[in-house]
């Protein structure tokens, strides 16, 4: 079972792309199944599906290129694949924080620019690597707790800050940082 956001797109109804859900949009509902975003959906705000806990599978983002602080906090029912948008550029604080994941899809995410504290933090069941170009800041203990990650981190070559504790508890084989290993 797979939860859909729908919108109406009649003639009287006009809005502009890219829509964004508010914050707090829907903090604490009883969504179940797998969640998508489709095209269209650009920003997902503060908390806006903190504390959904009956999630279960997927979470698909097609678009969304800002990810909220807290935006999926505490969404522990969600056991499938995390697939971000490969243009995302901001992934705020603890948005995915207590999360239980099996994988986050493997892509290059160019475009991503900062990633906050906590924003991946106890996410112990995920596996593989890490390939962000452009990263220029990892807020503290961005992926504390990831145990499983054990494939590659590519930081690229723009790298300015790297928080307290980003990967601590990771087993990655390699670790890049710009044209050194």
């Amino acid at each position: 079972q797979q939860s859909f956001l729908s919108f109406y797109t009649g003639s009287e109804v006009t809005y502009e792309l890219p829509l964004i859900i508010d914050d707090n949009a829907f903090s604490d509902f009883n969504f179940t199944g797998s969640l998508y975003f489709p095209t269209g959906v650009g920003a997902i705000g503060s908390k806006s599906f903190y504390g959904c806990d009956k999630f279960a599978g997927d979470l698909i983002m097609d678009d969304v290129f800002v990810i909220g602080d807290q935006a999926f906090e505490n969404c522990s029912g969600f056991d499938g694949e995390l697939e971000l948008y490969s243009g995302v550029s901001a992934i705020g604080s603890r948005a995915f924080f207590n999360c239980d994941f099996s994988s986050i899809k493997e892509s290059e995410y160019g475009a991503l620019e900062i990633i906050g504290d906590q924003a991946f933090s106890n996410l112990n069941q995920i596996t593989g690597s890490i390939i962000l170009p452009n990263i220029s800041y990892i807020g503290a203990r961005a992926f504390e707790g990831c145990s499983n990650l054990d494939g590659d981190l590519d930081l690229g070559g723009v790298l300015g800050n790297i928080g307290f504790n980003a990967f601590y508890g990771c087993d990655f084989k390699t670790l890049k940082i710009g044209n050194n290993f």
